[in-house]
């Protein structure tokens, strides 16, 4: 597996039926966002004082998130993606 860095993490994409807790996107959203079981967070962001902060999201989170198609690779069959943690709109 990947081990992430900074505020990076690691993401399976998941198919939009699979994703469930209720979040309603229009039907012209969907093929604007994507749905992604996140599989590695990375340690925080470091600040200028040398102290990280911390992570909002944790291993096992579904999120949502606008996929930008060059950060895909195929590892093993599964298709992840590597994003910073302010790419993701929000967990379900």
């Amino acid at each position: 597996m990947i081990t992430p860095l900074s505020d990076r993490i690691i993401v399976k994409v998941i198919e939009e039926k699979e994703a469930r807790g209720g979040l309603w996107t229009p039907e012209g959203a969907r093929s604007t966002v994507a749905y992604g079981k996140v599989l590695a967070v990375g340690p925080g962001r470091m600040k200028p004082d040398e102290t990280r902060t911390p992570m909002s999201l944790k291993k096992g989170d579904t999120v949502v998130f606008r996929p930008n198609p060059g950060d895909f690779a195929i590892i093993d069959g599964d298709e992840l993606l590597t994003m910073y943690e302010g790419d993701v709109i929000g967990t379900v």
